[in-house]
């Protein structure tokens, strides 16, 4: 429950990967995403 991959966000956001896994990995950073593994999660 609450764990999204790469490919779902991809899928309902229509971005592409070259601007959906920098726009993931800067959220990381800033805390507002956790990523584990392949799947991501809102803290």
């Amino acid at each position: 429950e609450g764990d999204i991959t790469v490919s779902v966000i991809r899928e309902k956001t229509g971005l592409s990967r070259k601007y959906l896994i920098p726009l993931l990995e800067w959220a990381d950073r800033q805390g507002i995403t956790r990523r584990n593994g392949e799947v991501r999660r809102l803290t």
